[in-house]
């Protein structure tokens, strides 16, 4: 069996159509004052994207909304198939309990993404 490089690209282009984001594995942890979230987001669209914001909700274990902070991506422009870090910093609240993420041009709307399995 011979592997095909155009067929797996093709395969990639099925699997994220109309996806532009894939979020690798992210954490977030509670350090010196301040719940800091840290992963990394691939483009996986067909065209660079330029000022992309993760914005980071915080929430109680029981789903109440404590508060949001987001950050720009350290890459600037996002070019097709590149990967870059982020890094959100919010102010600690005792009361968190889970973290939800989206991704957002800066003066713009919601980026499509999917989680990486």
């Amino acid at each position: 069996m011979s592997f095909n490089i155009r067929e797996a690209k093709k395969q990639d282009a099925r699997k994220f159509a109309g996806v532009d984001l894939l979020l690798k594995p992210w954490s977030w942890r509670h350090e010196h004052g301040y719940a800091i979230v840290e992963g990394q987001v691939k483009n996986v669209s067909s065209q660079s994207i330029d000022n992309i914001e993760a914005i980071v909700e915080f929430y109680t274990k029981d789903g109440t909304f404590i508060t949001s902070d987001s950050s720009v991506i350290e890459y600037r422009p996002l070019l097709p198939g590149q990967t870059s870090p982020f890094k959100v910093y919010a102010t600690w609240n005792p009361a968190m309990g889970t973290a939800k993420i989206n991704f957002k041009t800066l003066f713009g709307g919601l980026i499509s993404w999917t989680k990486e399995k």
